[in-house]
């Protein structure tokens, strides 16, 4: 599994044991790191680190926000977002209208300016009873009106959250990633296992979108498009009237995404030993955001390909390199032995999401960011704990970020060097080549 929230992050590789021993001596004389950092605190050092490394793709890599969905929807449907606070307003005026329709109908009533026939009805009567209905709708309208604000906000959320659920995976982005992972990492496999994979990966996995967990309550089912009170006889007037008060709070929306930031990176693979078949749900991120998107889904594939090394199908020696590689990347992460997923003999808690990372940025594209896994809400990012945590099996994200960014050749600032010698072992830079 990927992550939930941007909360399980990736862990990558170094670039060479040079730049590995570069960056360690850097990190043993804190006499070359700015001094100003190491009065900072643990927060602020890790927020400026962050805005360092990443500033400049906080926008592009931001989950979905109650306020940024324009950078994620497409025009249409940011129009069709943007509409919402009139369409709730009309809708409401509409109330307004239909009751002095009735008032009015009630007014000839009175006056004997309607049928003698339809004066006798039991509807007609009922009808009499509710006089004067326009100055309560009036009164119910208002105090809605001035909640309105709040309710389109929360309406907005609700359709946003709609309009990201009816994407369609990119089934073109598992293939771009996978020929990218099959030149870096299956090619070096050998001919008999690679061919197998291949074979594998191309017929044996499933790819599915779930989309986002909506709220319970959807204003669309309302029909806020049409007028409840379907006519204007006696009968449907009546049959609105009694429920009036049920039309009028029709419009109340419930949207977690306008209380914080919503999910949207909820990659994951699932494997079914019984028939060897994966399924990879690709998350709304991945379908929305070009600039992490590759990396994430290329992380899935690894997963995907540690299944399949755990298999009888791999020959020895492409089984033997997997986890002389494996035991490398062990290094990286804590030293907790994961006692209920373990996959392979011996694996610790990370292993198996660190090795994932290590297959993915063997691709190692100059046009990929990792900065998605802080959780950037366009403003600010989001998670900055650093600390490698003994009960999680992913290691930070900013960790897995600045080694992203060392490993493309680009020089650590200060802030990241100080920030690693307050949170990570040596070990966590440990360099695992697939050869």
């Amino acid at each position: 599994m990927l992550f939930t929230f941007v909360l399980f992050f990736h862990s990558l590789i170094w670039g060479s044991v040079d730049e590995l021993g570069n960056l360690i001596k850097g990190l043993d004389h804190l006499g070359e790191i700015d001094p100003r950092c190491k009065s900072m605190s643990d927060n602020d050092i890790a927020s400026q680190c962050a805005q360092e490394v990443c500033g400049a793709h906080k926008k592009n890599v931001s989950v979905v926000t109650a306020s940024n969905y324009r950078q994620i929807l497409k025009p249409e449907e940011v129009k069709k977002i943007d509409a919402i606070p009139q369409k709730l307003n009309s809708y409401l005026s509409l109330m307004q209208k239909n009751a002095a329709a009735i008032d009015q109908k009630i007014f000839d009533l009175k006056s004997g300016k309607v049928p003698a026939s339809e004066l006798k009805s039991y509807q007609a009567q009922e009808l009499l009873k509710l006089y004067p209905l326009k100055s309560k709708v009036d009164a119910l309208v208002k105090e809605k009106k001035d909640q309105l604000p709040d309710i389109a906000a929360n309406c907005r959320a609700y359709e946003v959250i709609n309009l990201i659920n009816q994407q369609q995976p990119r089934e073109k982005l598992y293939h771009d990633a996978l020929e990218k992972i099959d030149k870096a990492y299956i090619s070096k496999l050998s001919p008999d296992s690679a061919r197998k994979l291949r074979q594998h990966l191309a017929e044996r996995v499933r790819i599915e979108f779930k989309g986002l967990e909506t709220s319970s309550f959807d204003y669309g089912a309302h029909n806020l498009d049409g007028n409840p009170m379907k006519g204007n006889d006696i009968e449907s007037m009546v049959s609105f009237a009694n429920k009036i008060k049920t039309h009028v709070n029709a419009i109340n929306c419930n949207s977690s995404l306008s209380k914080g930031p919503q999910p949207l990176i909820t990659d994951s693979v699932r494997y079914d030993p019984s028939n060897k078949q994966s399924t990879l749900n690709m998350s709304p991120f991945s379908c929305s955001h070009e600039e992490a998107s590759e990396t994430i889904v290329a992380h899935e594939i690894g997963h995907i390909i540690s299944n399949f090394m755990n298999s009888s199908e791999v020959s020895s020696s492409s089984k033997k390199k997997f986890l002389e590689q494996r035991e490398c990347v062990k290094k990286q992460g804590v030293t907790v032995p994961d006692i209920k997923k373990t996959k392979f003999k011996k694996d610790f808690l990370t292993t198996e999401e660190d090795h994932a990372d290590a297959i993915a940025l063997s691709i190692q594209s100059p046009s990929s960011s990792l900065c998605s896994f802080m959780g950037s809400d366009g403003k600010q990012f989001l998670n900055l704990e650093f600390r490698l945590n003994p009960q999680s099996s992913h290691s930070p994200a900013i960790l897995r970020v600045i080694r992203n960014f060392h490993l493309k050749g680009r020089k650590l600032p200060d802030t990241c060097r100080e920030l690693a010698t307050r949170g990570f072992p040596p070990t966590v830079f440990q360099h695992c080549p697939f050869q």
